[in-house]
């Protein structure tokens, strides 16, 4: 996904690192001469003081979100980092709408269950990474000015 949205999000991580917290993009596993042997487990990861969150990023043109089966896979891998306290999300970005929407794994996997492959455009939420950052990095700087 070499794209704007892929480029936002790295801009992101970038930012959030330089704020001395981590956050990174997960890369697929290959060998030694670089040929594929698995997908990565989902593409994203923040760690910050007071939110740690993974999501994969997707993309569509549509009005609804088609899952693949590689999707199965990564919901999987995301909902042990839920099962583990973290935030853990598909971030869909629907292009020709120019909304970003999150979908939290347990929404994917219950909607997996009923027998459906999509997600509607209307069935997630607006994410806003502003007011997370805001939040979550911006706490320790006023933590730390509280001390001095």
């Amino acid at each position: 996904m070499k794209n704007s949205f892929e480029s936002q999000i790295n801009k992101l991580i970038k930012y959030v690192f330089d704020s001395g917290y981590f956050g990174t993009k997960l890369h697929p596993n290959r060998n030694h001469t670089g040929q594929y042997i698995e997908g990565e487990p989902f593409d994203y990861m923040l760690v910050l003081p007071n939110y740690k969150a993974c999501f994969d990023a997707k993309m569509s043109k549509c009005m609804r979100w088609q899952f693949e089966e590689k999707d199965i896979k990564q919901a999987e891998n995301l909902k042990h980092c839920k099962n583990a306290g973290m935030d853990a999300f598909f971030l869909v970005y629907f292009s020709d709408y120019k909304r970003m929407v999150k979908y939290d794994v347990d929404l994917f996997l219950s909607v997996l269950a009923e027998g459906r492959k999509h997600l509607k455009i209307t069935e997630g939420e607006e994410w806003d990474y502003k007011k997370c950052l805001e939040v979550k990095i911006h706490e320790k700087e006023i933590q730390l000015n509280q001390k001095t």
